[in-house]
């Protein structure tokens, strides 16, 4: 290898740094075009979606074979391979999947007491058929080949067509019927898209022994999407069917809110360090070094805007959104801790995946939907909504002590090594919450656009100030080696442009 080559770390840093970005420019336009659909449509409307998609998620799971983490993980696959992947994974899935929700639509309106039900699944199951045919190498081949670029071009595209599409309905409508379009459009364009954004063109291959090798990795992830999918959509589909659609929308908005922060460091972390973690398995050092900086890293990001969120989100619901999703505070409040936490547990999943350990993976969402499930029908049942949040926070905090037992056994770092790595972003985040409180407290805590942007602006001030102090006074080794890494990515960003695309690539040759 020479000197201008670049290490397989080079390329996670470099492939998540323009990830992140990217991605949070997206969740930027995202949120904005939340705000726009929150003051145009009712709770209710989220609500119905909320259930349908729920319910589509369900069947997911049941289908998920987990063909394309076995390409990934694989180091030896060929065209065959991911032929195969594309023929079950995709092609034949999304076909059971629209057939399954044509027939299981009425039974699930029936269940929920919502008989506009029948017709908004039967609608979004066409979305299955345009899944089933998207092409694998803009899902697999991408990541394996750290192409983050362009995966996130590939993601991109669908999110445009949704808000192209969602918002001018959403004003003509008024109803969850644009969610729904929005929904389509996204499909469609991101099946043709992903042609474009990668030269692989599937063909069907139902070669039985390629498949039972795919799936003697990915197999195990049948019973990790369950769970993870299962974990994702208790909380809806028990508060959907105790309390309704509209007390569901409220929770629908917290989610949306309490958890953007945590879910998009917790997207882009497993995203980019599942294939590193792959190519790194049989170097424990440099897998612990990679674990140490990757969670310094989620935590100097995702602690600061979550905390920040949990102090200002009466000012962002009442001034921002619409003081009629007042109900929605406290639940923001509960879901920015539980996805605090799940964002430090989620620093494993890509670390058990990635070394050969899906059954960790399995139980990093098993444990905690168990709890959940037993603890949120009397908590709903007592405090409604909010009572929905305090069981997924309290089954976030069940898998933190096996996190760190798993994490310590795979990298072979010490209880000491884990608190020195996650306490300058933890002392940080609590200076500035401090700063935040001594500014609401000094305004009596009105609800103002003054206060908040004081608010704001201390904050994130205040975290900066933290952060260059551990930085340039204390030398903290972690943000030393972070920012002399990064410094030549920020140079680059202002050339990001839309990638050209090969006519031949190692697949193809293959």
């Amino acid at each position: 290898m020479t000197d201008s080559t670049p290490t397989v770390s080079q390329q996670a840093l470099s492939g998540s740094f323009y990830y992140a970005v990217l991605r949070w420019l997206n969740r930027i336009a995202s949120v904005l075009s939340s705000v726009i659909l929150a003051r145009l449509l009712a709770p209710e409307d989220f609500g119905l979606v909320a259930l349908a998609t729920t319910t589509i998620a369900l069947l997911q799971s049941f289908t998920e074979l987990g063909f394309g983490a076995g390409v990934i993980q694989l180091s030896d696959c060929d065209r065959h391979d991911y032929d195969v992947a594309w023929t079950y994974g995709h092609l034949l899935r999304g076909f059971i999947l629209f057939i399954a929700m044509i027939l299981a639509a009425p039974w699930v309106a029936q269940f929920y007491r919502e008989p506009q039900l029948t017709a908004i699944i039967r609608a979004l199951a066409f979305g299955q058929l345009f899944l089933g045919t998207t092409n694998v190498g803009a899902y697999a081949l991408l990541v394996k080949e750290l192409d983050f670029r362009k995966d996130f071009y590939f993601s991109l595209s669908g999110k445009l067509a949704y808000l192209i599409v969602v918002i001018p309905l959403a004003f003509l409508w008024r109803n969850a019927w644009a969610l729904v379009a929005g929904a389509l459009a996204e499909r469609v364009v991101r099946m043709v898209f992903s042609y474009y954004v990668h030269p692989f063109r599937p063909r069907l291959n139902f070669d039985p022994q390629r498949a039972r090798r795919l799936l003697a990795f990915g197999g195990w992830l049948l019973g990790v999407q369950f769970a993870k999918t299962a974990r994702g959509i208790v909380d809806r589909a028990t508060l959907g069917r105790l309390l309704g659609a509209s007390e569901l929308g409220y929770y629908q908005a917290g989610a949306r809110f309490g958890g953007e922060v945590p879910s998009e460091v917790k997207t882009v972390v497993s995203k980019v360090m599942f294939p590193v973690y792959s190519l790194m398995q049989h170097d424990r050092q440099r897998l612990a070094n990679s674990f140490r900086q990757v969670l310094s890293l989620v935590l100097f990001l995702s602690l600061p805007a979550s905390i920040g969120l949990l102090l200002t989100a009466d000012y962002f619901v009442m001034l921002v959104l619409d003081p009629k999703w007042q109900p929605a505070i406290p639940i923001i409040h509960i879901l920015v801790l539980a996805g605090c936490l799940q964002v430090v547990t989620g620093t494993g999943v890509p670390l058990y995946r990635g070394t050969g350990n899906p059954k960790l993976e399995l139980i990093v969402h098993l444990l905690p939907l168990i709890v959940t499930t037993v603890l949120i029908i009397p908590l709903t049942t007592r405090f409604g909504p909010t009572g929905t949040a305090y069981a997924v926070l309290l089954g976030n905090c069940s898998f933190l002590p096996l996190w760190w037992g798993f994490t310590r056994r795979i990298t072979g770092l010490s209880s000491q090594n884990l608190i020195s790595t996650m306490l300058p972003p933890a002392i940080a985040t609590l200076l500035m919450a401090g700063a935040v409180l001594a500014v609401r407290r000094a305004t009596s805590g009105v609800i103002s656009w003054a206060a908040f942007t004081i608010s704001v602006l201390v904050g994130v001030g205040s975290y900066a100030i933290c952060v260059w102090f551990a930085w340039r006074v204390l030398r903290l080794d972690s943000l030393n080696r972070l920012f002399d890494q990064l410094q030549p990515y920020w140079r680059r960003l202002i050339r990001l442009r839309l990638p050209r695309i090969s006519r031949e690539t190692n697949v193809e040759r293959s």
